[in-house]
């Protein structure tokens, strides 16, 4: 045995014989407090050491594999009362007086900050979760506390699972209660800058998996809309692409018609927002409102990129299976968006580039493509007008062999027909 490996064994070996003794510890530490564990008030910093020990994430844990309650017997070295006192401390912290309301858990996540209580809450969701007398006897003002702190932390143990079984039997009970906590969380986290809510992706589950709330989760991504600030941050933009994409595939047409004209109304309404509800407003207007969108973003570099920035997120960003684009069949609207993009970006082919190498340039000129092949496809004079504009359009120079190819196919194909 050499000197470095003996070296890392004594090392090991102190940290072993360290961790045995605060374990000890711990196990005199709850044996003098067994009544406080009985009648759910053990100290909550303590608590949450208890529940990261349960969910497998205390320094020291072993075995992964290893169920919850086996985690806290081999904590506490065995002792089978002060499993069932743990275990019981966990399960009833839903109904603790000290969980914070709902704004506090909202502003804490949107500061980056955890409160104690998250992990022991979790824990108790879990453990109630397939007793529907426990879930019933939880309080409405205490439901929307605890469904607070799923809605931010519920990635936290590591274990998507946890937690979910419960959200959902609540939601069915009341969805409108059980997704206005999601709304208000939200509002306070967009509100002070927070780019995401590890909730909302919850919502496309929710429809996708429980019968009867597709509704319900529609009208609450539009109010989460909502929610954002005016002067909208760079970093929030991409879950704000999300739930347009969503919105625009999904939710009621005439309220989000409503919602854009307000925004748009605002004098506040950021630069990279206002693009954005404009391209909505000419998608729900079937390209009648095309000329807005043309003459807010053409010749102005800034805005052609936030337009180009937010068809691309909704083409191939988060969530995102098909893209907000698909079912446009207005040749005006399809033929403005060509002008604007083709004027700053040229066509690129995909082969030519690596994996690594994909950059917004790339993403539009594929972008761009699909959008003269779905114009080309819409056999009408006033697209072949429209083609012929564009492929004689100077600043298009760069497309000008691909539209003339393009209008010459839909000729031809209007020749068979």
């Amino acid at each position: 045995m050499n000197g470095r490996t003996g070296r890392i064994e004594e090392r090991m070996n102190e940290w072993n014989e360290k961790q045995q003794q605060q374990r000890e510890e711990w196990v005199r530490y709850l044996e003098d407090h067994l009544v406080e564990l009985r009648e759910n008030r053990f100290p909550l910093q303590n608590l949450h050491t208890l529940a990261s020990v349960y969910f497998g994430l205390a320094v020291g844990s072993t075995d992964p594999k290893a169920s919850h309650e086996d985690r806290i017997e081999e904590f506490v070295g065995g002792d089978p009362l002060l499993v069932n006192a743990v275990m019981l401390a966990l399960k009833n912290v839903v109904w603790r007086a000290d969980i914070p309301d709902v704004y506090t858990v909202s502003l804490k996540y949107s500061k980056d900050r955890m409160p104690w209580i998250v992990c022991p809450a979790l824990a108790s969701m879990d453990l109630i979760q397939d007793h529907p007398e426990l879930l019933d006897e939880v309080s409405d003002s205490q439901r929307s506390k605890v469904l607070a702190i799923y809605y931010c932390y519920m990635f936290i143990t590591r274990d998507y699972e946890v937690g979910r079984a419960c959200h959902d039997y609540w939601l069915q009970v009341n969805p409108q209660a059980t997704l206005d906590v999601l709304y208000r969380c939200a509002k306070v986290v967009f509100r002070n800058g927070s780019e995401s809510l590890q909730g909302l992706y919850e919502l496309d589950r929710i429809a996708r998996d429980i019968p009867g709330i597709s509704q319900s989760v529609n009208n609450t991504r539009l109010r989460l809309l909502g929610t954002f600030p005016a002067r909208i941050l760079k970093r929030q933009l991409m879950v704000f692409d999300y739930l347009i994409g969503r919105c625009l595939r999904y939710s009621d047409e005439k309220k989000l018609e409503t919602l854009a004209d307000n925004r748009l109304a605002m004098k506040s309404t950021a630069t990279s927002e206002r693009v954005r509800w404009l391209v909505v407003v000419a998608l729900l207007s079937d390209g009648q409102t095309t000329e807005q969108l043309r003459d807010y973003v053409a010749g102005r570099e800034i805005r052609v990129q936030h337009l180009a920035e937010f068809l691309n997120n909704t083409s191939t960003g988060i969530g995102m299976d098909r893209s907000i684009l698909e079912d446009c069949r207005s040749p005006k609207l399809l033929g403005c968006l060509i002008e604007l993009l083709g004027y700053s970006f040229r066509p690129m082919n995909l082969e030519s580039f690596k994996a690594v190498e994909v950059t917004l340039g790339l993403c539009i000129s594929e972008l761009i493509y699909g959008l003269i092949r779905r114009l080309s496809g819409i056999d009408t004079k006033e697209t072949n007008d429209i083609l012929t504009e564009l492929a004689g359009n100077p600043r298009l120079a760069r497309w000008r062999n691909i539209l003339q190819q393009s209008q010459e196919q839909q000729n031809t194909l209007s020749f068979c027909i």
